[in-house]
């Protein structure tokens, strides 16, 4: 039996219209209550920006860059 990791692995080697259509199921088996339209959409909009390669981190500088990184790390 595969494992969250190993789907999540296999996930990401799909081709993005592959990709959105998992999205689309995963979206569309989800209790209404859990992801609301406007949170599908913010995920979906996400998606967008990570094609065209738009950052999605804040402008940091120094230190303030680093305690970013170190909570993004932390959290993982």
């Amino acid at each position: 039996m595969k494992t969250a990791k190993d789907v999540i692995t296999d996930f990401q080697e799909l081709a993005l219209d592959q990709q959105e259509e998992v999205i689309n199921f995963v979206i569309s088996v989800q209790e209404q209550e859990e992801f609301s339209e406007e949170d599908t959409a913010k995920i979906l909009q996400a998606k967008e920006d990570i094609k065209l390669g738009i950052n999605m981190s804040p402008d940091l500088e120094g230190q303030a860059a680093i305690d970013y990184l170190t909570q993004l790390e932390t959290q993982a």
